[in-house]
């Protein structure tokens, strides 16, 4: 019974209690317990671990003989498990080029086929003016997809009208 009433039932109660002894906060003393509850758990799975725990936890993972092969394969397995995960997650998350872009890039592989490639530090307006010089008859043509295409891209009033109209510039621009 004493046990259970704990320090301050044996002190008088003149005497100060340090807090963490007093009785009389239900909250602090259920904390206190759950804290030596967790610090149990701990040394039992922790600091307790040893080749017999280390045993019967590979054996509740289907591993009657934990030989090194074994765990070497499962490590293996695993890994490939998660790094399958991991590439399936990035890939699923990998954006496609938007609709705008495709035909912007479809229009730089026309131009790079007749020889003038796009740098990558160069901007659409600076590609356009540049092709426009390269190819004069082909100059209004340039100009117009890279009209649309940076209206598209940049600019605050797109509509599917114009997209309709690159998609056809672009699918009827030839070198």
């Amino acid at each position: 019974m004493r046990v259970e009433s704990g320090v301050a039932a044996a002190v008088p109660e003149s005497d100060p209690l340090p807090l963490m002894a007093r009785t009389t906060f239900y909250w602090l003393r259920d904390m206190r317990y759950n804290w030596d509850a967790l610090a149990n758990k701990w040394n039992q799975l922790v600091l307790g671990y040893n080749p017999e725990r280390q045993r019967e936890f590979l054996s509740g993972l289907g591993m009657s003989e934990p030989g090194w092969e074994n765990m070497a394969l499962t490590l293996f397995w695993g890994v490939g498990a998660l790094l399958a995960l991991l590439t399936a997650w990035l890939l699923r998350r990998m954006r496609t080029a938007d609709p705008v872009q495709r035909l912007w890039l479809k229009f730089c592989a026309k131009l790079r086929s007749s020889g003038c490639t796009r740098a990558p530090h160069e901007g659409p307006a600076d590609f356009v003016e540049r092709t426009a010089a390269r190819f004069p008859s082909k100059a209004e043509g340039i100009r117009a997809i890279g009209a649309r295409y940076i209206a598209l891209r940049y600019g605050e009033h797109a509509d599917a009208r114009m997209l309709a109209e690159l998609r056809h510039l672009v699918r009827e621009f030839g070198i």
